[in-house]
């Protein structure tokens, strides 16, 4: 089994709803995003997906929340914007693309700085 990773930034802001805490007020971070792919074989090239692929789909589905409030995003429109919820939306967004049967999406992982984050990924 091969695992390749892309790992893609963004800027957004964000307030955590029904939280007794700092995070109640809008504030803003730098997210890191990394996408997880699997495959059992190689293609002719040698690579279990194109990278490149990999990291423009990945930037491409970032751009609905690059630097806006997430808040407002309709995938938010009920559940906080937290790293899980939003590893959750990427996760589903991008499975839609790289499931089939030469490879499938296995794990979005979102961090909000250098040491807290949620990882979403199905079994």
């Amino acid at each position: 089994m091969y695992e390749i990773f892309t790992q893609v930034s963004f800027s957004a802001a964000h307030h955590l709803v029904d939280y007794d805490g700092n995070c109640s007020q809008i504030h803003g971070h730098n997210w890191e995003v990394t996408v997880f792919v699997q495959a059992h074989k190689l293609s002719r090239a040698g690579m279990a997906v194109d990278l490149r692929k990999l990291r423009r789909q990945t930037y491409d589905t970032l751009q609905a929340l690059d630097h806006t409030d997430l808040n407002e995003h309709p995938a938010f429109a009920v559940d906080n914007p937290t790293c899980e919820n939003i590893a959750y939306y990427l996760y589903h967004e991008l499975a839609s693309v790289f499931n089939n049967n030469d490879h499938r999406l296995s794990c979005v992982q979102v961090t909000e700085g250098s040491n807290s984050g949620a990882k979403y990924w199905e079994e």
